[in-house]
């Protein structure tokens, strides 16, 4: 018998790995979280509630684990604790990372590989509860865990993960918007392209790494897709709805005429291509990875069944209206 401990596991990529774990034989398995996402979402598996950030900690690092895994590690300093505790304890310790760790400040033309410079933090940011330090504080993160003596680490950087159970709604902005608008702003992109992580295929790769021989490696990026054009993605997700929505181009300097962003208000899509090399995702995992427009339909369909909820992310759909009536007005006037 396997005893594994999942940290965090009841939300998003967590909670679709904790139910293939849950169908497979020789595994015990524990959850601790906090009890504030879908508390009662697993009843018959192993639960100890409080905070990882406090002496709770107790409650699990008086045993030894056979692995950990990790998906709610934001700050260094109690992971530093956490992993103390654990050190010579846990046979493996998987921890979700991000590429947003790394420093993007000097990007050349080539896929950014494993051993591209992360970025540095101040102790100030250490402790910080602002997105704008999420890259640090994942930099910090992985510092503290390959620097902990006994301990073996497993680090994974995915990309903007999408999917079933996605609480940032990110990509399906998109789909919501081709589903149910008869017309839509779109950013003009050029040609740049874009990769992704679907979430489905992230969990089984963990799922993989956590019960596979251990490889020589201990970082990894997890993108599973290959890079494809900002502007063929979305004509993938237009043809998911079997409607023929109206996209109104605006270039970057209409954009920055009405305050409006890339990222923050239309999620996915950046102003500058990064792209990842996977080599070693693919060397020592060799994951089956789902095809692009498939992944998309799931997720699609995943949303249908919910109703088609108004996502939470970008530009609401009266802002749009009102910046679509303007461009409305100025072609009138014009």
């Amino acid at each position: 018998m396997k005893h594994i401990l999942i940290l965090g596991g009841t939300q998003f990529v967590g909670r679709q790995l904790v139910e293939k774990l849950s169908l497979r034989d020789g595994l015990e398995l524990t959850l601790f979280h906090r009890g504030k996402t879908n508390p009662g979402l697993f009843p018959e598996l192993r639960t100890l509630q409080g905070d990882r950030d406090s002496d709770d900690i107790r409650l699990f690092n008086r045993r030894d684990w056979d692995a950990v895994i990790d998906f709610s590690g934001y700050y260094p300093r109690p992971l530093a604790r956490l992993a103390q505790s654990l050190s010579g304890r846990c046979g493996r310790y998987l921890y979700v990372s991000s590429i947003s760790a790394y420093d993007l400040s000097q990007v050349g033309k080539d896929p950014i590989k494993e051993d591209h410079p992360t970025l540095s933090w101040t102790p100030d940011e250490e402790i910080d509860r602002n997105m704008e330090s999420y890259g640090k504080r994942k930099a910090a993160c992985e510092q503290v865990l390959l620097q902990e003596p006994d301990f073996v680490p497993m680090i994974f950087r995915p990309g903007v993960i999408y999917g079933a159970h996605d609480p940032t709604d990110r990509l399906y902005y998109w789909i919501w918007r081709y589903q149910m608008r008869q017309r839509l702003l779109i950013p003009d992109t050029g040609a740049r392209r874009t990769q992704l992580t679907y979430a489905a295929d992230f969990a089984a790769l963990l799922e993989r790494a956590l019960l596979e021989p251990l490889p020589a490696n201990k970082l990894w990026h997890v993108l599973t897709h290959d890079p494809v054009p900002y502007a063929d993605l979305l004509e993938h997700i237009a043809a998911l709805s079997g409607r023929s929505a109206k996209a109104v181009r605006v270039s970057p300097a209409w954009m920055d005429e009405h305050d409006l962003s890339f990222w923050r208000d239309f999620p996915i899509l950046l102003d500058q291509e990064r792209l990842f090399d996977t080599a070693l995702m693919h060397a020592d995992f060799a994951p089956e990875l789902t095809p692009l427009p498939m992944s998309l339909a799931q997720t699609a369909e995943f949303y249908a069944q919910l109703g088609w909820p108004v996502p939470v992310a970008g530009i609401s759909p009266e802002r749009e209206d009102q910046l679509l009536n303007l461009i409305d007005t100025a072609n009138w006037l014009g």
